[in-house]
C-alpha cells in the first residue's frame, strides 16, 4: 500500500467522505495504519480490523462502505494533504455532516458542562480539549488544542448569534441573560464548521507568521510586508491544493495594504480573517453562505432617521 507514510496526516478527501458516517476515534485509527486512500481501504482484511481491536458492527458497516467503495469513488474527490496538525483537528471534530446528526447531538450534551442547554465560551474550549484528548490522547490533544486555541473564540462569536434571538436563561446572579451571548443546540452545527474554517484561516496565517509553515518561537501574531512578500506564493499553492479559499485566488504584494484596514503596517490575524471572509461571502461559495448566515439572521440596525432642520428663527416685529 501507498498509505500515508506517518500516521494521520494525509487521508484523502475520497476516503474520508466514504467515512463521513463513521465514528472519528476508527477513521483516526485507519489512518494511524496508512489506510489513507480509497485504494488502501479495498485492500484491508476483516482479520486485520480485528488486529485494530474494531468491533463487529464497525468492522461489517467498514466492510460494505469498502466493498461499495468502486461504484462511490467516481464521484468523490480527490484532495491533497492538509497540513498534519490541522487534518488531526478537523478529523477530531468531524461532526458537521449530515451523517453525524445523532453523534453531534450526543456532542453538543458532553460541551454543555452545566446542563442549561447553551454553551459558553467556556464550555465550548473545555468540550473541544477533551473531545481532542479523546482522539488523539492526552499530550498530543493537548498540543492540538493549544495550537488552534486563538481560533475558537472567532468560531463562538460567529456561531453564538446566528439564530434567531429565541430564549432567555439566568446567569448565577439571576440575571436575565439573552441566548445571543451562547451557542445553542440549533447553532452548534454551525460552531461546529466555523471551527473548522477559523482554524483553516489560521493554519494559512501562521505558515507566513514568522516566516515559515506551521507555529514556530519566530511568529508574533502579525504579518508583516517582508513576510507578506516572502509567503505570497507559499499561500497560493496552498489555495491551490488543500485550502479551497476564495481569497487567496487574488493574491498579490499590493493586497497586504486592503488587509492591512487599521494602516498599522501588519496584517493581524483578526484583519486576515475579516478579509478572508469577506471574500467567502462575496464570492458565495458553500463557506461563505455559512459564514453568512449570522449576518442574514442579524442585519445591520438601520440609521438612525435625519432630525428635521430646526423651526426658522420668528420675523421680527416691523
Amino acid at each position: 500500500r501507498q498509505g500515508c507514510g506517518h500516521g494521520f496526516v494525509q487521508m484523502e478527501l475520497a476516503l474520508r467522505e466514504l467515512l463521513a458516517g463513521v465514528d472519528p476515534r476508527y477513521v483516526y485509527k485507519l489512518a494511524e495504519e496508512d489506510i489513507c486512500t480509497v485504494g488502501d481501504a479495498k485492500l484491508v482484511t476483516p482479520a486485520q480490523m480485528d488486529e485494530m481491536g474494531f468491533n463487529i458492527g464497525v468492522k461489517n458497516k467498514l466492510i460494505r462502505l469498502f466493498r461499495d467503495a468502486e461504484a462511490k469513488v467516481g464521484t468523490l474527490r480527490l484532495a491533497p494533504a492538509v497540513p498534519a496538525d490541522l487534518a488531526k483537528f478537523m478529523a477530531a471534530l468531524d461532526y458537521e455532516p449530515d451523517a453525524m446528526k445523532g453523534k453531534r447531538a450526543v456532542l453538543y450534551r458532553c460541551f454543555d458542562l452545566n446542563g442549561n442547554g447553551f454553551l459558553s465560551l467556556a464550555e465550548v474550549d473545555a468540550g473541544i480539549r477533551a473531545t481532542l484528548i479523546g482522539a488523539l490522547g492526552g499530550a498530543e490533544g493537548n498540543r492540538i488544542w493549544s495550537r488552534y486555541r486563538t481560533s475558537y473564540i472567532r468560531a463562538f462569536t460567529d456561531a453564538k448569534d446566528a439564530a434567531p434571538n429565541g430564549a432567555r436563561l439566568r446567569g448565577a446572579s439571576g440575571k436575565r441573560l439573552s441566548d445571543d451571548d451562547y451557542v445553542s443546540r440549533r447553532e452548534f452545527r454551525l460552531l461546529i464548521a466555523y471551527l473548522r474554517i477559523y482554524a483553516t484561516w489560521y493554519e494559512l496565517f501562521a505558515m507566513v507568521d514568522g516566516g515559515s509553515e506551521g507555529v514556530t518561537i519566530e511568529d508574533d501574531d502579525r504579518i508583516d510586508r517582508n513576510e507578506w512578500l516572502a509567503g505570497i506564493e507559499m499561500l497560493k499553492r496552498a489555495g491551490s491544493s488543500w485550502a479551497r479559499v476564495a481569497g487567496l485566488r487574488r493574491l498579490s504584494d499590493s493586497v497586504f495594504d486592503e488587509i492591512d484596514v487599521n494602516g498599522g503596517g501588519y496584517v493581524l490575524l483578526d484583519e486576515w480573517c475579516a478579509w478572508l471572509k469577506a471574500a467567502e461571502i462575496s464570492a458565495g461559495t458553500r463557506d461563505g453562505e455559512i459564514l453568512g448566515i449570522n449576518q442574514s439572521t442579524h442585519p445591520p440596525a438601520p440609521a438612525p432617521p435625519t432630525p428635521a432642520p430646526p423651526p426658522p428663527p420668528p420675523r421680527p416685529d416691523v
